[in-house]
């Protein structure tokens, strides 16, 4: 998927109040629906390339990709284990030491955060999103 393809709307998804009653939401979260990405701001680069990888696994598909995004942990953890490893590869070419470690701590806090209700650790997000270490 090519990340200048993806579209970006301040707003919410057809699907939020859906969304809003299985998982706590924090601020400023991003949602896909489509081709579409829905966000209270513009997102940086990198977060871009996450959310071009759930667009193209919705494949024209989001309703029933949405389905099972909410219903199945199992499948949500490896959508977004997938998006994530694709936003920290674009991060490790793009970024400083530093700033690439700060990120990835992000990546991995997120990742393991209630939002996404897959019980993981910090230390489990980060070996899922860097399969190096």
């Amino acid at each position: 998927m090519e990340v200048s393809a993806v579209k970006v709307v301040i707003g919410k998804p057809p699907n939020y109040l859906e969304i809003a009653e299985k998982f706590t939401l924090p601020e400023g979260v991003l949602f896909t629906y489509g081709d579409t990405v829905y966000a209270s701001r513009y997102p940086s680069d990198h977060v871009i390339v996450h959310e071009a990888v759930h667009v193209r696994q919705q494949n024209g598909y989001p309703e029933k990709w949405w389905h099972n995004y909410l219903k199945s942990p199992r499948f949500r953890q490896q959508q977004e284990v997938e998006a994530y490893r694709a936003q920290w590869d674009y991060i490790k070419r793009t970024r400083g030491r530093q700033e690439k470690r700060n990120l990835l701590e992000q990546l991995s806090r997120d990742l393991a955060s209630p939002m996404y209700a897959l019980g993981l650790s910090r230390k489990q997000a980060k070996e899922l999103i860097d399969y190096s270490t």
